[in-house]
């Protein structure tokens, strides 16, 4: 008997031996994992008497499968007899779950391989290849035991969280690999350039992905370089560098080199063809500049938004790695702008269902050029949230804190789950905004 037929009547075999694992077998395996026909029946009605809370035993998983049959009652028997012992069911589990994936993976080839395939078609196998290359299963489960020991395990390592390049970033957010990130702003507010910046900063040792819908990759880099290098991004676009400009990119060049920042054109995506290239490229972080013009279906653009919101945080969660995903808010109508809050994603109330982190970046006096930015973090579900001045200088593409502002208390608006604020917060005082004096 082939080895891949042994393991799978082996895990067979064990659930009759030993009941007590059909539980773990049932929550690794499905029916289609199993090649032969008579296996498959075997496993479904253990599955069903499992559900059932059913004794399961050989009479039974027998009745189950229909009653008295010679056909039948000789298979299982020929299980028991077979499977060697049920102490290895998860060495037995592992050879059927890698053959499986192994078909699955042929049969992707083949469909790939089919004459009447597209560039549109091909997608679908495509992205099903490159998740089936990646071994991980869909379900975990760990008893109190093994949880223990991983926890004091997990005390040895020093933790290795998100790095943003702005210390009130990195100090209070603890965000890392399964984390999904909503950055909002209205239009011109500086989202791109801040999130270009925070891409920048974890590319240092991480590989990052930024994928836009927007803006030419070329934009993107040439931005960039005048955020790094410190050079006018005016000087850049009309070609009108000096000896001294020229002389700050040289300086740089090593440094951008070296960074694993990979910038995407990614207009017309969806979250399937993002998906797949981030499988392709194993990145650890990625950012989509912006959610709301990824191709997704839907009639309405709420129906849209929910769908990517789900899609996003679910590849967060698949494949371990931090999703940023940029919104575009809405200015209100009429009247003066005010500050944007949880409400502003209201697009779809699933992106704030889903973000583990929603920031905003705005401006502190709407309509004023330049105005300072504030930086706040309105959603952190294991951490803080607060907010802080920014100075943004747009020649140069570049934040930092304001050395002379102090960190702004968050507004009276509270989610409705309860969390901690950004350490003790000082008195505004009376330079502040009335806007925020007033929370």
């Amino acid at each position: 008997m082939a080895d891949y037929l042994l393991a799978q009547s082996s895990v067979l075999g064990s659930m009759l031996i030993s009941p007590q694992i059909v539980g773990d077998v049932m929550t690794n395996l499905q029916p289609e994992d199993f090649t032969e026909p008579m296996g498959q029946e075997v496993f479904l009605a253990i599955r069903a008497l499992h559900l059932a809370g059913e004794k399961i035993d050989p009479v039974c998983v027998l009745n189950q499968m229909g009653g008295p049959d010679p056909g039948r009652r000789k298979y299982l028997l020929a299980l028991m007899r077979e499977t060697p012992t049920a102490q290895n069911y998860r060495e037995y589990m592992d050879i059927v779950r890698e053959q499986s994936r192994l078909r699955e993976i042929q049969r992707a080839g083949l469909a790939l391989a089919g004459t009447d395939i597209t560039l549109e078609t091909a997608r679908e196998p495509v992205s099903r290849l490159y998740e089936l290359m990646m071994d991980r299963r869909g379900v975990e489960c760990v008893d109190m035991e093994q949880g223990m020991l991983d926890f004091y395990a997990e005390l040895e390592r020093t933790p290795r969280y998100l790095p943003w390049g702005l210390d009130f970033l990195d100090e209070g957010l603890t965000a890392e690999g399964g984390d999904f990130v909503v950055l909002g702003g209205y239009p011109s507010d500086g989202k791109t350039a801040l999130a270009l910046s925070m891409a920048y900063a974890q590319a240092e040792t991480l590989r990052v992905g930024f994928f836009s819908l927007e803006t030419k990759t070329s934009k993107l880099f040439s931005r960039i370089c005048s955020m790094v290098a410190q050079v006018s991004s005016q000087r850049i676009k009309r070609r009108e560098l000096t000896e001294e400009d020229y002389f700050q990119l040289e300086r740089k060049v090593d440094e951008v080199k070296k960074r694993r920042l990979s910038l995407i054109r990614a207009s017309s995506m969806t979250v399937e063809d993002i998906r797949a290239y981030t499988l392709a490229h194993r990145f650890d972080v990625i950012y989509v500049d912006y959610l709301t013009l990824i191709r997704a279906p839907g009639k309405t653009e709420f129906d849209q938004a929910t769908y990517i919101s789900k899609a996003l945080h679910q590849m967060a969660q698949d494949l371990n790695i931090t999703v940023v995903a940029l919104s575009q808010l809405s200015r209100p109508e009429g009247g003066k702008p005010k500050p944007p809050t949880l409400a502003s994603l209201r697009s779809s109330g699933q992106i704030e269902q889903d973000a583990d982190v929603v920031m905003f970046i705005f401006r502190e006096e709407p309509g004023l050029l330049r105005s300072r930015r504030i930086l706040r973090v309105a959603k952190n579900k294991e951490g803080e949230t607060g907010q802080i001045p920014l100075v943004f200088r747009g020649e140069t593409q570049t934040f930092r804190p304001d050395s002379v502002g102090i960190m702004l208390p968050r507004t009276k608006e509270e989610p409705q789950y309860k969390q901690m604020e950004f350490g003790a917060l000082e008195d505004p005082g009376e330079d502040t905004p009335e806007e925020f004096r007033k929370n």
